[in-house]
């Protein structure tokens, strides 16, 4: 269930946003979400056999800046993101089974992925979640 195997259960998500993006107001957005699905921090025993979940635990949302790239070197950049994100596996025994990340390309336009592992995120979820 390593390696490859491993990436197969990523779920992930890109968002593009035009116009006004107010980083603050979406940390906190994905920090409500948190709270009210803590099972996103969860992380799972060695042997498999349990669960551990960060009730009071935060998500870090980090942002890369990319504004002062020209087009090009932007494209690279978002694109190498958004490569590891669906290639990096997670690590089940420390958690959380869930990141997310801001690209920022401009002042009004903005791309954020959202992976998470398919222990505790799956399509219908994922359709609840962008409802």
């Amino acid at each position: 269930m390593g390696g490859e195997a491993a990436v197969a259960y990523n779920e992930s998500l890109r968002f593009e946003f035009r116009g006004a993006f107010e980083v603050k107001a979406f940390r906190a957005a994905i920090a409500q979400v948190v709270r009210r699905h803590p099972i996103l921090l969860a992380s799972v025993s060695p042997d498999g056999q349990w669960q551990r979940v960060k009730v009071a635990g935060k998500l870090d949302v980090p942002l890369l800046d990319l504004r002062g790239m020209d087009k090009t070197e932007q494209e690279r950049e978002l694109a190498a993101m958004v490569e590891r994100e669906v290639t990096e596996p997670f690590d089940l025994i420390t958690g959380p089974l869930l990141r997310v990340r801001i690209a920022c390309l401009s002042d009004d336009q903005h791309v954020v992925t959202w992976t998470a592992h398919h222990i505790v995120c799956d399509g219908w979820s994922v359709g609840v979640l962008i409802g």
